[in-house]
């Protein structure tokens, strides 16, 4: 009921807003491009437009922290996103303007990466009243420093509640104006032709290459699990969800979270290769002839859909032979 109830409320907020989708499972971008795993992540994009819920929305692509080098915007920009999303500490060297076209004709949205830190101690800093006041201090900067015909503006970037409580629509200034995404898209992007910058802790940030390892597993274990599979649609589905959250930015401060998430789905591979499927054959067979035959038993475990075709299998059975010049056993 919980979770009807939050997908009634998506389903209205995508009617009546503005809003954009991520691809599926927000993968780790950076990781899986340092580690030519973009395969992975082009499969992200697929996947997610295929979520009925939020087909319609158009996609922007959220590297970890907005932190990207060329190599990463040049992957993110072969899927078309209408926005790149990066952190002014990637984009350090760019004009006032948040809308950018980058060297490769993206569109780059830079945001503020302390716009909602807050401002002065004591703690907490981050309460409503001091996020206002950080936020009124951020634009007013912008708007006096800004160069003539450029637009200005600073762009947050909004992770937790704190940051919303108390309207934008509530604050009054002479120099201020709330906007989303869209509206600002709409306008005339600033070419840049700069120098994205990644720093050492940026790269230290990216899932490490054992997840990555863990992900290979995973997604053997499926093809192994889908190619025994009359009908493997149903698997290649499960496969392609299961192995894309084992890539989330969600893993990066979690560790043991994802190597218990990478366990458990591998357990239940594991379970319904080994125990659910099973084939079993006489451990000595004796011969009184030139051919004879044994008998071979194939279970199958498998729940049973509403379709005799769930989960039935196909096998194909390989004898090896410790004498194959005198015995031999026809695959079946």
């Amino acid at each position: 009921a919980a979770a009807q109830a939050w997908l009634s409320r998506l389903a209205a907020l995508i009617r009546t807003g503005d809003g954009y989708r991520l691809p599926y499972g927000n993968p780790d971008i950076a990781a899986l491009v340092h580690n030519g795993r973009s395969d992975l992540l082009a499969e992200a994009v697929q996947t997610g437009a295929q979520v009925e819920a939020t087909d319609s929305l158009p996609l922007v692509v959220l590297p970890g922290d907005g932190a990207a080098d060329q190599q990463i915007v040049e992957a993110a920009a072969g899927f078309e996103p209408a926005a790149i999303l990066l952190s002014d500490t990637t984009l350090p060297d760019a004009t006032e303007s948040p809308v950018l076209r980058g060297p490769n004709r993206s569109t780059l949205v830079r945001y503020t990466a302390a716009a909602s830190g807050g401002g002065p101690g004591p703690a907490p800093r981050n309460t409503p009243a001091k996020v206002q006041q950080r936020m009124l201090s951020d634009t007013w900067i912008a708007a006096k420093s800004a160069s003539a015909g450029s637009p200005p503006g600073r762009v947050r970037l909004i992770t937790e509640p704190s940051q919303t409580a108390g309207s934008d629509n509530a604050l009054k200034a002479d120099w201020f104006a709330a906007a989303t995404l869209s509206q600002l898209l709409a306008g005339k992007p600033v070419s840049w032709s700069g120098e994205y910058r990644y720093t050492d802790s940026a790269r230290s940030a990216e899932l490490p290459v054992t997840q990555l390892v863990a992900t290979q597993q995973l997604e053997s274990q499926f093809e192994t699990y889908a190619d025994l599979l009359v009908e493997p649609a149903a698997a290649r589905n499960e496969a392609a969800t299961a192995v894309l959250r084992s890539v989330s930015l969600s893993w990066r401060d979690a560790p043991k979270a994802a190597q218990r998430y990478t366990s458990a789905v591998a357990d239940h591979l594991s379970d319904l290769l080994s125990r659910q499927v099973s084939i079993t054959a006489p451990a000595k067979v004796s011969t009184t002839g030139r051919s004879g035959t044994f008998p071979i038993t194939v279970r199958n475990l498998l729940p049973v859909g509403n379709d005799p075709n769930d989960n039935a299998i196909r096998v194909r059975v390989v004898f090896v032979s410790a004498a194959s010049q005198r015995l031999t056993i026809a695959p079946l």
